[in-house]
Parts: C-alpha cells; sequence; structure tokens
C-alpha cells in the first residue's frame, strides 16, 4: 500500500508535502529525546556546563553547516531522496546513543545525527510547502506533527529514563521514529530537474534579492527568534526544573505540555489564508515568545518555568507556522524557494548554536540572568521586524 498517496488524500495535501511533514515527527523525536535527561546525564557523567551546553547546540551546529549543502543535493537528487535520508538518520541517532548514554563520544555522536535529520527536513519541507498550492495548511501540519514530536520525545524519555534508564528511553524512542522511514520511501520519489538547477544555482544573486525584499526580511528575523527561543529553552528550562527537584519524568511532562499547547496553535495558524500573513502577525507572534522569557526575572520556580513553556510554544508555534509562509509571499519566495530556505535555517542555526554556548557558562550562578538577558534580546529583535515593516 502507498502510505503516502493514502495519507495525500486524507489530508488533501501533496504527496511530497505529505513525506516531508511526516517525517517531521521522527526528526523532532530524535531532536527532544535529551532534553528531560540532560541533568541526569550531567550528573552521572560528571559534565561540565559548557560541555551540556556543546550536546544541546551540537545538533544546530551540523544543521548549520549542512543547511545549504543539502539545499544542492536535493536540486541535484530529488528532495524525497533527501526527505528519506531525514527519516533514517533520526532514529539512527537515538540507537547511537543508547549504546553508551553517559559517555560523551556516544552522546556527541546521536546529536550528529540528530542534526543531520533536523537540517534535512527543515531546508527540505518549507521549501517544497512554499512551492505547494496550501502553504500555510502544509506549514500547519508541518509545525503540529513537530509538536507532536516534542509531545512525545521529552514524556517517553523522561518516564522511560525514570524507569528503566536512559538506554531504555533512546531505544524506545528510535522505534516509535522508525515508521517514519517506510512513509519516506513510499510513492514516487522526484528527481533533480535540470530547470531548477538552472534557476537555483546562483545563489549569491537569488539570496540577495530575497533580502531586499521586506518580507523575507520579517521571516528571516523571525527564524532568529525562533533560534533563540530554542537554544536558550532546551538549556535553560530543564535545569531550573531541576533545581526546583523535579524528575526527568517529571521535566519530560512539563515539556509534553507545552508542546500540547504548540500543537493547538499550530493547527489554528493554518487556517489563515496564505495571502493574510504579513509582517505584523509575525511581531506579535515574536512579541509573545519575548513577554514568556520576561516571566522568569521575578522567580525561576518551577510553576513560572511551566508558564514560560506553555506561553513561549504559543508564540513559537505561530511563528514556525507564519516565518516560511510571510517569506514565501515576498517577491522573489517562489522563484527562489530553496535558497530561501537555506538562508533562513543558516539565520535560525546560528541563533540557536549561539544562544546555549553564550547561556552555558551562566546557568550555575547566574540563571535569572540568563532568562532575562534571553527575554531582552528578544524584545529588541521584535522591534526591529516591526521597524523593517515600514522600509
Amino acid at each position: 500500500m502507498d502510505l503516502a498517496r493514502a495519507l495525500s488524500r486524507l489530508t488533501n495535501l501533496s504527496e511530497p508535502v505529505v513525506r516531508s511533514v511526516t517525517v517531521a515527527f521522527a526528526a523532532c523525536l530524535s531532536e527532544s529525546a535529551l532534553v528531560p535527561l540532560l541533568p541526569m546525564i550531567r550528573h552521572r557523567a560528571a559534565l561540565g556546563a559548557l560541555a551540556v551546553a556543546v550536546l544541546v547546540a551540537l545538533p544546530t551546529a551540523v544543521m548549520l553547516v549542512a543547511a545549504i549543502p543539502i539545499g544542492a543535493l536535493a536540486r541535484r537528487l530529488g528532495s524525497d531522496r533527501i526527505v528519506l535520508a531525514a527519516a533514517v538518520a533520526a532514529p539512527a541517532g537515538l540507537l547511537f546513543g543508547a549504546i553508551a548514554p553517559t559517555s560523551y563520544t556516544a552522546l556527541v555522536g546521536s546529536r550528529v545525527l540528530s542534526g543531520i535529520a533536523s537540517a534535512a527536513l527543515w531546508t527540505i519541507a518549507p521549501a517544497t510547502i512554499s512551492r505547494s498550492e496550501r502553504r500555510a495548511a502544509g506549514m500547519s501540519a508541518l509545525i503540529a506533527i513537530a509538536g507532536l514530536g516534542w509531545l512525545v520525545g521529552p514524556a517517553v524519555a523522561g518516564l522511560v529514563a525514570d524507569a528503566a534508564g536512559m538506554r531504555s528511553a533512546m531505544v524506545a524512542l528510535a522505534l516509535a521514529g522508525a515508521p517514519g522511514i517506510l512513509l519516506a520511501a513510499s510513492g514516487r520519489k522526484s528527481a533533480g530537474s535540470e530547470a531548477q538547477q538552472a534557476r537555483d544555482a546562483w545563489l549569491r544573486p537569488a539570496l540577495e534579492a530575497a533580502l531586499r525584499d521586506p518580507a523575507v526580511r520579517g521571516g528571516v528575523l523571525g527564524m532568529v527568534v525562533l533560534g533563540i527561543a530554542a537554544g536558550a529553552t532546551s538549556l535553560l528550562a530543564p535545569f531550573a526544573l531541576d533545581r526546583d527537584h523535579l524528575s526527568a519524568g517529571a521535566i519530560g511532562a512539563c515539556f509534553a505540555a507545552a508542546a500540547f499547547v504548540w500543537i493547538g496553535w499550530a493547527w489554528l495558524a493554518g487556517r489563515a489564508r496564505d495571502t493574510r500573513v504579513g509582517v505584523r502577525a509575525v511581531a506579535v507572534a515574536g512579541a509573545t515568545v519575548a513577554i514568556a522569557w520576561l516571566i522568569p526575572v521575578t522567580t525561576t520556580s518551577a510553576a513560572a518555568i511551566v508558564v514560560l513553556l506553555l506561553l513561549s510554544g504559543t508564540g513559537r508555534a505561530l511563528l514556525n507556522t507564519w516565518v516560511y509562509v510571510l517569506a514565501s509571499n515576498g517577491r522573489s519566495g517562489g522563484e527562489h524557494a530553496h535558497a530561501i530556505a537555506a538562508l533562513m535555517n543558516a539565520v535560525w542555526a546560528v541563533a540557536a548554536l549561539g544562544t546555549p554556548l553564550a547561556l552555558g557558562p551562566v546557568i550555575d550562578h547566574h540563571l535569572t540572568l540568563a532568562f532575562a538577558g534571553t527575554g531582552t534580546v528578544l524584545a529588541a529583535i521584535v522591534a526591529a521586524i516591526v521597524a523593517g515593516r515600514a522600509t
């Protein structure tokens, strides 16, 4: 049975979009699995704060390096083959980490494979969706399924690790993500198009043209907000919750609750018409994220962190759904889809990589300052989005 075709008929989305969207579940399982386990890993492996920050940042570093080469490979080999590679890399990363969950080398290898899966997914899926007829609906489905991965990943990882150990948690999540390989392998695969290669061959001029477009600029700045929030969330929230003596299972449940809210808002964001997604909507979503990060300035209690996760999850779901749509609404969006997606992912990766590396040294003694600094920087970027709307 052709799974991609069946889901395409059920969802009214094209088969390439369906394949990209469903592989997001496995990729986000792999990316999120380590989050509730970070305090446990740090204690058992006797890691310093910087070593933990490197683990958080590694998938992003891989994404930064791989985003543009993956876009080039997609033009030569076809997007569907890259999506299949992402579907394989995601559970493979979890299994690699399961070899020795307290070995820093094994964890580094696991995070590198997770980064490859994420780089492939987030370079190909938005570009594929931007060329489809139902862009907002496609992005909504992508972000909602990604949210489902972030709901299941931390919850299962935390609960299974508490009950049976970290190795069992990683194996369980690898098995949960493995069916994505079957879906990615189903259906007719697209080959690289000579016309597409010719159109995207001059990457630099395409990106220069895109950067003059206010809609693409708004999308790029929105990705900076998302990158900072992603890097800070994965590092600061688990350790703040651990300070309040929450177990790995409880930390995973907090992230799962935020992911549940994320899924709902992503679905609602997808109801918007493509042409109604503008810079103002992206700025409001970004402001929601910035406000959320200022909440723990008064207290870093577990209750404050949960509110942060829920409110930030709301803003990030809206922002994730709309930034690619906003960019594709621009004058250069459809013509240079792969180039713009690669640029946006590279910008996201720089922000998400730099944030945990910058915050890692202060998490032990200046946690409140880390939250305050993150919220302030986010607010400044949102102000830049609003200012750019008038240019």
